[in-house]
């Protein structure tokens, strides 16, 4: 492989890791957790 194939190599690979590690940082870091989730209401609308 030549030398700019092996560079975009690098930094594909080197992106799409430190955007996988930052999202995964992101949700074991995350804090309230209660708030962050949606869609599990009990009540759907055309309850009454």
């Amino acid at each position: 492989m030549t030398a700019a194939g092996w560079t975009i190599l690098i930094i594909s690979v080197s992106i799409v890791t430190t955007l996988f590690v930052g999202c995964i940082y992101k949700v074991l870091t995350a804090n309230d957790e209660e708030l962050h989730v949606h869609g599990l209401e009990n009540e759907t609308p055309d309850k009454d």
